[in-house]
């Protein structure tokens, strides 16, 4: 039975999102691991159409996947992370933070 790993996106590009390469490196990894891939971001309309740039198959918001069937979340690099998925204090944002705190439960 395959494992099921989410890769949380941040938009597309090292410095406005999340690294292209990192995203392709771990992908390749995951899958040669044997799991499937659930891409991942939050709900903002920009975010979402930067992150469906590096994405294969079907990007899902946030909102729309259960944390509970992931066995694994990644979050690869790139400043987007700091500047999409965080607020001004550092805290992540509160989609972010329900989501991580869900799977942790």
């Amino acid at each position: 039975m395959k494992k099921n790993a989410g890769i949380l996106l941040s938009g597309c590009g090292s410095l406005t999102g999340s690294d292209p390469f990192e995203v392709a490196f771990l992908s390749s990894a995951l899958e040669s691991e044997n799991f499937e891939i659930t891409y991942l971001t939050i709900s903002s309309k920009s975010i979402l159409k930067k992150s469906s740039e590096i994405s294969r198959g079907k990007l899902f918001s946030l909102k729309e996947i259960t944390p509970k069937i992931l066995d694994v979340l990644a979050i690869p690099g790139g400043q987007g992370v700091l500047w999409n998925l965080l607020s001004n204090n550092g805290e992540p944002k509160k989609e972010v933070k329900e989501f991580l705190r869900e799977i942790h439960l």
